[in-house]
């Protein structure tokens, strides 16, 4: 059986005033773990990467407003 895989990246300046603390990671995970893939998040300011499926991995990020990152989703 073949699957299709395939990565589809979004780059931003991450736009809330009090960085991705708490309650928008709680968000963003819940969201994530809707999908079977896997999804990164990674802040380029500290090269720092997370699964976005675990709210403590996004919020050791350490992303602040303004903060260019990237969302990868491959699968």
């Amino acid at each position: 059986m073949n699957e299709f895989c395939f990565e589809m990246n979004i780059s931003f300046d991450f736009p809330l005033p009090n960085g991705l603390h708490a309650r928008p990671a709680s968000h963003l995970q819940e969201l994530a773990s809707r999908f079977k893939g896997n999804i990164r998040f990674l802040n380029g300011r500290g090269r720092r990467e997370a699964d976005a499926k675990s709210v403590l991995s996004l919020v050791a990020t350490d992303v602040k407003q303004g903060d260019p990152c990237r969302i990868v989703f491959s699968g």
